[in-house]
């Protein structure tokens, strides 16, 4: 799956954003993913996490700098509000790395 292939780390690789929004009932948590390849380029991917735990409504992409990273997150943020208000926007989420849990914390 994209989603896992995405949080691993791999050498050479850098998580530089993680964003996620308040649990919107019916919907779910909306999250938003973005590493830096070891090739410069960035890799990011967003989706909604029902609460049965499933992934759906996923988008991914590639772009090639941390600006358009940023553009993409905010169109996201954008469509969010404008379908849920403007609670329902993503919020940076801690991020924290470790060699075996690549990311421990989904935090808001």
């Amino acid at each position: 799956m994209f989603v896992k292939n995405l949080v691993n780390i791999h050498e050479g690789e850098e998580m530089v954003a993680m964003y996620t929004s308040l649990p919107i009932a019916d919907a779910g948590i909306y999250t938003f993913i973005a590493k830096k390849r070891k090739d410069g380029t960035y890799q990011w991917v967003h989706y909604v996490q029902k609460f049965t735990g499933a992934k759906e409504s996923m988008y991914n992409g590639h772009v090639k700098t941390m600006e358009q990273v940023n553009m993409v997150l905010s169109i996201i943020n954008n469509n969010l509000a404008n379908a849920f208000g403007a609670a329902a926007e993503m919020k940076a989420a801690d991020i924290t790395y470790t060699p075996k849990v690549r990311i421990a914390a989904l935090a808001v």
